[in-house]
Parts: C-alpha cells; sequence; structure tokens
C-alpha cells in the first residue's frame, strides 16, 4: 500500500510543476522532451506487496513508444519485467494469489498471454492462438 501511496504521490507532485519554471527551461529541445520515461498504470498486488506500472520510453529507431513493465516491491530495487522488441507489452494483471502477472505480447507469433512470476525471470507463453489474443482475465 505504501508503494502505491508513493507512485500516487509521485503522479500529484508533478501535475503541480510551476509553469514558469517550466518554460524558464528553453534549452530542452523537442527530442528531449519527447524521450522523457514516464511512470503509468500502477496495478498493485492483491497481497499488497508488489505494484506493477508502465515505463513508456522513446523507441527513435522505429519512431514509436514502448511501454514494458516494472516491477516494485518492499524493500527492493525496482525490476523490469517484460522486453517486448516488437511491440509494447500490455493488459498486465496479478494472479489472484499474487504469485504470476500475467499480460500480452506480440513476440513474433501475434498477441498472446505471457506469465512472469512476481520474483522476476523469463516470461511463459500460455498462448498460440492463430489469430492472436485481445484481453484475458484469471
Amino acid at each position: 500500500m505504501k508503494i502505491l501511496i508513493f507512485l500516487g504521490a509521485l503522479l500529484t507532485c508533478t501535475m503541480w510543476l510551476p509553469m514558469d519554471s517550466i518554460s524558464q527551461s528553453s534549452s530542452t529541445s523537442f527530442e528531449q522532451w519527447i524521450s522523457l520515461k514516464h511512470v503509468s498504470n500502477p496495478i498493485l498486488s492483491p497481497d499488497g506487496n508488489g505494484v506493477v506500472y508502465t515505463l513508456t520510453s522513446t523507441d527513435w529507431k522505429e519512431n514509436a513508444y514502448d511501454s514494458e513493465y516494472w516491477l516494485a516491491k518492499k524493500d527492493k530495487q525496482p525490476i523490469q519485467l517484460t522486453q517486448t522488441s516488437k511491440a509494447s507489452s500490455t493488459g498486465a494483471t496479478w494472479s489472484p494469489d499474487s504469485k504470476w502477472i500475467g499480460f500480452l505480447a506480440d513476440r513474433g507469433n501475434k498477441t498472446q498471454i505471457y506469465i512472469i512470476a512476481a520474483e522476476g525471470g523469463e516470461a511463459i507463453a500460455i498462448t498460440n492462438d492463430e489469430d492472436g489474443i485481445n484481453s484475458f482475465d484469471w
């Protein structure tokens, strides 16, 4: 719960930056501005001990934004959970027992459901649908 409160406070603080302090930084280029990484969509685990969140960055090579999932747990450094090279990872959700995180990704065989242990590791594809998957629920 403390992690969720921290993320909420962080997001709230960034919304209240004085506009004059932003405009005084005229040396920031357009490329630098859109290259800023941003955090969104915090999802608290059912047991309250972790938060999965989206970190979005600019992929200049593909001329797109890339959103991947990160995990923050109490008293541990955040770890990156997903790295999908073809597109962003989407639809993250915790298993009811907080041991797994499911998400959607296209890793070369249309969008499929993957799961990864809440402690990190390698994601496992649990579907192989010919048309791909749009959403899922535990």
